[in-house]
């Protein structure tokens, strides 16, 4: 087998996966694939990048906005494990990202030859396929197309064919079955019932990532009557069908004693109150996809199946009455504080959720305005329909790279970053779109001051004096510093922005001591 011949196969059975995108960081080792690409007879859209690390949170936004697996092409040595990160984040976020990487013949290994490593286990932990191929062909059949997965393959010298290759052949029928409800079974009827026969006054929480539709989960919830906390990234926050089921503050409702226990549905929740739950735990079942219950004790777990509703309608289930009042106090006590403190980072958010379009792309991309924007939501009681995050592992690692990866043939999108999360992810612009309007909205607090309400010690903060002008500037971003929650707007955009915004560290300081 060639190494054209086995480039070929290769390709052939990523597109019969369902692969479109390719993510490409060329190199010497990977000059196979690249040169074949080059002629450009294949059915491949490729994006370019020279960070792997950035190009892999990338390929990871690609595959959460097409809904498609995305594969990222590397060269040999510590370019494949650059793509860790945005693996372990694929992993926790059941997203198919294929890492296909470029290595020399096995003959080498463990002989520190330049650029070779034992790259082939590198990435094992978290993909749930590995291939470690040489002069063989890939059968991928296997694969579930809910994780990552690392083929690397070996290629000796000469590494590239100097004929042209023909005419791209037909792809086989695209193989990737199409994702229907998980099985329902007696044994998940019986484990519901023996969940819920103490129980009476269940909070439900909807969070991101279900595979349910909404008017599914509308008809649903609004039979069966009880308490719901939404989050923004179930796209059903502010729904009005559900307003007179919906409650804002589940923290304080949990301590109040107003529900025995929780059911979630979705994937893992991105709220603190989730945390919280380590410390005033419920008994909780969740209804999700994912494998991951979120918490460290409450572990399980049935499958996303209309059934689950069916069998829930059959238990005498109650909320307390005295809930809604207390939760609309505590509504109002909000509104207040925003009020109050115009200048906070609440209050940034608040103004923001009034000049964005509702039904547009809303990227939220690190812990400190997850909860602002879903804190300020409350308050604007806007319906978003497209709030976005990847939370499954990483932090502030790739934020920038995944967003416009989730932006890509979109017409209008916005990113809330942190300042810490941008620095983080400073080559992320080499792959922003070139067409429509994405917006890259920083909050630049000179520091995590997120650790300073957890810890207060300075010397968790990673203070500094950046400011961002110079780095728009550098990815030739048009750039904008706004002071004032008054300068709000997006009317007057034409191309993407890079917007740095400056909220008062004591106004943001005093909203938060006003709702305790």
């Amino acid at each position: 087998m060639t190494n054209r011949e086995q480039v070929v196969q290769i390709l052939t059975e990523l597109q019969n996966q369902g692969v479109r995108h390719l993510v490409v960081c060329p190199g010497g080792r990977n000059a196979p694939f690249v040169d074949f690409l080059s002629y450009g007879k294949h059915p491949f859209q490729i994006h370019t990048h020279f960070d792997e690390r950035a190009a892999s949170f990338f390929a990871l936004g690609l595959s959460q906005n097409f809904k498609q697996p995305v594969a990222v092409l590397t060269t040999s040595g510590t370019a494949v494990s650059e793509t860790l990160s945005a693996c372990i984040e694929a992993h926790h976020t059941q997203t198919p990202l294929a890492i296909l990487s470029a290595d020399r013949p096995k003959s080498y290994r463990g002989s520190g030859a330049p650029q070779t490593i034992d790259q082939a286990e590198l990435l094992s932990s978290h993909c749930s396929l590995k291939f470690d191929l040489e002069k063989a062909p890939l059968e991928l059949l296997p694969w579930d197309l809910k994780s990552p997965i690392h083929i690397n393959v070996c290629f000796d010298e000469p590494l590239v064919d100097t004929q042209p290759p023909h005419e791209w052949s037909k792809s086989s029928e695209n193989l990737t079955a199409k994702k229907k409800s998980e099985s329902w079974e007696d044994k998940q009827t019986s484990a519901l019932k023996s969940f819920l026969k103490d129980l009476k006054k269940p909070l439900l929480v909807l969070s991101g990532q279900t595979h349910f539709s909404k008017d599914t989960l509308i008809q649903n919830l609004k039979s069966l009557n009880l308490p719901v906390f939404l989050e923004s990234t179930s796209q059903l926050k502010n729904h009005p069908e559900l307003k007179d089921l919906e409650i804002h503050f589940p923290s304080l409702a949990i301590q109040a004693g107003h529900f025995d226990s929780i059911l979630r549905i979705g994937q893992v929740p991105l709220h603190r109150f989730w945390r919280d739950l380590e410390f005033q735990p419920l008994p909780t079942l969740h209804i999700s996809s994912s494998a991951y219950p979120g918490l460290s004790e409450q572990r399980l777990i049935l499958p996303e199946n209309e059934k689950f509703f069916e069998e829930l309608q059959q238990f005498s289930l109650h909320s307390d009455k005295a809930l809604k009042d207390k939760d609309f106090q505590q509504k109002e006590k909000l509104q207040k504080a925003l009020k109050d403190h115009p200048h906070s980072e609440a209050a940034w958010m608040f103004q923001l959720q009034h000049h964005w379009p509702k039904e547009e792309l809303v990227y939220l991309g690190n812990s400190l305005p997850i909860r602002q924007w879903d804190l300020a939501n409350v308050a604007s009681e806007i319906s978003f329909s497209n709030v976005a995050a990847s939370r499954g592992a990483n932090g502030i690692d790739g934020q920038l790279s995944t967003f416009y990866g989730r932006s890509y043939e979109r017409s209008k999108s916005l990113a809330l970053l942190g300042d810490l999360t941008t620095l983080y992810d400073l080559s992320g612009p080499w792959a922003a779109p070139h067409q429509g309007c994405h917006h890259v909205a920083v909050f630049n607090n000179q520091g995590g001051f997120i650790f300073d309400r957890m810890f207060g010690k300075d010397l968790f903060l990673n203070r500094h004096s950046l400011q961002f002008e110079k780095w728009a500037d550098f990815w030739n971003l048009p750039y904008q510093k706004w002071t004032s929650p008054s300068e709000v707007q997006f009317e007057d955009f034409q191309k993407g922005h890079l917007i740095e915004i400056l909220p008062d560290a004591k106004d943001s300081k005093d909203f938060w001591e006003s709702l305790r």
